[in-house]
């Protein structure tokens, strides 16, 4: 929960090519190339789980996406400002579906985090600059 713009010293958190290569047993680029190929959440969930157990994380990640959205649905003060947070979160969130879990639930919640405050102290003024502009 460390932001890189506050901390640019931290360490990187690595890429996730190993699970590909431990799992799948393909030999893919991985951090000597600068890249990184995943494996997706869906794929570490069967891995952790099985196939019956690996939809009850699934459904709770999706509790919590369902939550965050409706978050943003009382904290906006306009349905405009809604879309956008939603659109700009979301977007980025589930273009990145091959990415491992932990990585995307923090990318999500300091998402979430950062567009929260910025809806409580500035939502309301960037609502009226709409509509005078």
């Amino acid at each position: 929960m460390m932001p890189r713009g506050l901390f640019p010293n931290k360490p990187t958190l690595g890429g996730d090519s190993w699970l590909v290569w431990t799992y799948a047993g393909l030999p893919v680029a991985g951090d000597a190339q600068g890249t990184s190929i995943g494996l997706g959440y869906m794929a570490e969930f069967y891995i952790d789980f099985g196939v019956p157990l690996m939809f009850v994380p699934l459904f709770l990640f999706g509790i919590l996406l369902g939550l965050i959205y409706r978050a943003f649905l009382i904290f906006s003060p306009s349905l405009d400002i809604y879309n956008a947070v939603v659109i700009s979160v979301f977007l980025a969130h589930f273009s990145t579906y091959d990415a491992e879990i932990a990585k995307m639930l923090g990318a999500i919640a300091m998402k979430s985090v950062v567009y929260s405050v910025l809806l409580r102290f500035a939502g309301r003024w960037l609502h009226r600059a709409l509509i005078v502009g």
